[in-house]
């Protein structure tokens, strides 16, 4: 729960980059900020990414802190911070509520999904899932979230006992499965607010029971011996490449994985990681330069 003695600080980070770059910022941005956005400067044809970091971290992040934090994205994408990278408090407001209020509900698949602040009908042949766009990664606005989502509902008349979403954000992943094949769901993250937000969302969706949370990190969480039908990871190119032979590990046999976070660039590096773990590719859903790729086992 927020303290009321220490408001929320809220930071305006842009970074000025060339075209071929935008996606990957727009990706790291998104990882950091629930709003992002770009623009193209007609003078010279760079994009301009900015993005409103929210945080309520006691005592207040530093600029420098908030700046580190961006390094540590660039470096798990085996980019560079520009020499652009621009950081500035701005003044604080409501704004999380008034964003969360500009997000439209959007059918994906087989999901409706929505903000608390929708009050309008509900498709009965859909399941509807209630997230609101916050700190933690996940709104279905991203394309990457489109895509697992699209394909957890090509694969909607699968019956798996158990599965498994890594490096859960919101939780929007772990509750579409909970919703979608009544199974138990085990949502980790090594990210406290992730884990927390997952639990909220889990409670305003109906999905406490089915949907159980872990802090830690990657598949350390889990005991040696367990075993999934479904494992969603929407993460990192590296970080998925590095965790492919756990993930091979703790996957039925004939149980499919559902990736995530990548670029079209990257997603041959993360096939054959998956490949050579014991893991066939299946399909790719390719949506605004983002790669998610199903696999299986």
């Amino acid at each position: 729960m927020k303290n009321q003695s220490h408001p929320t600080s809220l930071w305006n980070i842009s970074v000025r980059i060339a075209p071929v770059l935008q996606p990957l910022y727009k990706h790291i941005f998104e990882s950091l900020c629930p709003s992002v956005s770009w623009d193209e400067d007609p003078q010279d044809g760079t994009i301009l990414v900015e993005g409103i970091f929210v945080q309520e971290e006691i005592p207040p992040l530093t600029a420098q802190e908030i700046r580190e934090k961006v390094e540590d994205f660039c470096s798990a994408c085996d980019v560079t911070v520009p020499a652009s990278l621009v950081i500035k408090e701005i003044p604080d407001r409501n704004w999380l509520k008034e964003n969360q209020q500009s997000f439209p509900p959007q059918t994906i698949g087989k999901f409706f999904i929505y903000g608390s602040h929708y009050k309008g009908p509900f498709p009965e042949d859909l399941f509807s899932i209630q997230v609101d766009a916050a700190l933690a990664f996940g709104s279905g606005e991203h394309a990457t979230t489109q895509g697992c989502l699209r394909a957890l509902s090509d694969l909607s008349s699968l019956t798996p006992h158990a599965c498994l979403d890594m490096g859960c954000g919101s939780g929007i992943l772990a509750i579409a499965m909970a919703k979608l094949f009544k199974a138990p769901v085990m949502a980790a993250d090594i990210d406290p607010f992730s884990t927390n937000t997952t639990l909220e969302n889990c409670a305003h969706n109906k999905e406490s029971g089915l949907v159980s949370t872990y802090l830690g990190d990657g598949y350390k969480v889990l005991s040696p011996d367990q075993k999934f039908d479904l494992i969603t990871s929407n993460i990192l190119a590296g970080p998925l490449c590095a965790m492919a032979p756990q993930l091979a590990h703790h996957l039925n046999p004939q149980g499919y994985a559902i990736l995530a976070g990548l670029l079209e660039n990257q997603a041959d590096d993360v096939i054959k990681a998956h490949t050579d773990a014991g893991l066939r590719f299946i399909k790719s859903y390719i949506i605004e330069g983002w790669s998610i790729l199903l696999l299986q086992k």
